[in-house]
């Protein structure tokens, strides 16, 4: 019994700590999970405690002891800090600005999420910037626009703000649903899906955020296709997590090289009408398909990597995404996926 009471101590303390994680690994748990977190790790805190008080009153062995002691207290408190709004701090219009790129960024291997507004363009560095902050509330060309990537799925996503003529500021909420991020506007506290850009509960429940025409390419490819392009940067007293700014760039860095998300193969979406199809980016030149009576192509050009779909007769571009196989397939589970040519 004392051992029993120990593994449940450490299971308790180890449900706390990860608990945020657990409806990723559950999805039966739902966004209720989440909605309801607070109280439900305060509970798990409790029930640790407890088992552990059970478990002192059993008198354990000094060995024992200092093994379900030193893990139990370890991931208790661990969890009032492991949170994704402690580690990840996203950056409002007044922490992010646009700058000249430099001769050493004009060949820079490092992956951006390039956007065009109007005649201003600017690209977000991943690993330097988004990753880190997980989102950022910005302005190009005057428009209001949301830079954001999720860490558990790798995908980077960018929306507009704007909202039946109504700009909004975006934040973190806790933890995960249907293994992505989940996100909430600060004027109305609507829950917002970032793979999706629907808006999950809230006043603003069914809306869903324009996605914008972005690219997801290496910063000299982008500076290439752009050349007048900006470079997004943060200013000096932007807001970072606990842990500072150069560990949470070393650390999403780390994570997204070598322990990408299952099914982490690139795809490059689009949606049509009712219709959702997409297909692999790795060897992708141009691969077409029929979405009814209409013949349609993705094209991916080989110097840049400049990935669009259009309509062949009619050169009509439509708005493509770029996502994780997993995370594409999650949220369009009945789309056709192109294979490639063998």
């Amino acid at each position: 019994m004392t051992a029993l009471l120990g593994a449940v101590t450490i299971l308790a303390s180890f449900a706390a700590l990860f608990s945020l994680q657990l409806p990723a690994v559950i999805p039966a748990l739902g966004y209720g999970w989440l909605r309801h977190h607070g109280p439900i790790r305060l509970t798990l805190r409790l029930a640790a405690l407890g088992s552990f008080g059970a478990f002192l009153s059993r008198q354990p062995g000094a060995a024992l002891l200092i093994v379900v002691a030193g893990l139990a207290l370890s991931m208790v408190v661990a969890s009032l800090f492991f949170t994704s709004t402690t580690l990840f701090k996203p950056l409002s219009v007044h922490h992010v600005t646009h700058g000249e790129p430099t001769a050493a960024q004009r060949a820079s291997p490092a992956e951006v999420l390039g956007l065009v507004v109007g005649s201003e363009a600017v690209a977000y560095s991943v690993d330097e910037l988004v990753a880190p902050h997980h989102l950022l509330n910005d302005v190009v060309s005057g428009a209001p626009v949301l830079v954001s990537f999720c860490a558990a799925c790798g995908s980077g996503m960018v929306f507009s703000r704007e909202v039946s003529g109504r700009p909004l500021t975006f934040e973190l909420a806790e933890g995960l649903h249907r293994r992505n991020m989940v996100m909430r506007d600060v004027e109305t506290g609507s829950i917002w899906q970032q793979a999706s850009g629907r808006a999950l509960e809230g006043p603003l429940a069914g809306a869903e955020l324009t996605v914008m025409p972005y690219q997801v390419l290496s910063l000299s490819q982008w500076l290439t296709e752009a050349p007048s392009s900006l470079v997004a940067t943060a200013v000096a007293n932007a807001p970072v997590g606990f842990l500072g700014p150069r560990a949470m760039i070393r650390l999403t860095s780390f994570l997204r090289r070598h322990h990408p998300p299952q099914g982490s193969e690139l795809v490059v979406g689009v949606l049509l009408d009712t219709d959702a199809v997409a297909t692999p980016i790795d060897a992708l030149t141009r691969r077409t398909f029929e979405h009814g009576s209409t013949t349609m192509e993705f094209l991916r050009a080989p110097d840049t990597g400049h990935l669009e779909c259009r309509e062949v007769d009619s050169r009509k571009r439509l708005p493509v995404q770029v996502h994780r196989l997993s995370t594409w397939l999650e949220f369009h589970p009945h789309s056709r996926i192109l294979a490639k040519p063998p």
